[in-house]
């Protein structure tokens, strides 16, 4: 009758040692696009069709022009006013 004799294998589990090296080298690789890394360009982050953007931003606006303007002065309110009711119950922890 043989014997079958087995080496002891070694305890060194290698996907664990993957799995550690990846983590350490996402998060270095997270950490240096977070505070190493030069900002990209505001130019790349709009697209071109932002100069109109820019332009009324630019501009400055007198708000007595706009007030006293007679098409401002023209516009009227239809909604009516808003009223508070109740808000809740007066103690909201009875039961009902």
């Amino acid at each position: 009758m043989p014997f079958v004799v087995e080496e002891e294998k070694s305890g060194i589990n290698w996907f664990l040692i993957l799995g550690v090296l990846l983590g350490i080298g996402f998060a270095g690789l997270m950490a240096y696009y977070l505070f190493f890394a030069s900002a990209p360009f505001i130019e790349s982050l709009i697209p071109a069709r932002s100069e109109i953007i820019v332009e009324i931003a630019k501009s400055r606006i007198d708000p007595n022009e706009v007030v006293n303007n007679p098409s401002f002065q023209a516009l009227r309110q239809y909604t009516l006013p808003l009223e508070v009711g109740e808000v809740g119950r007066t103690n909201p922890f009875l039961p009902f």
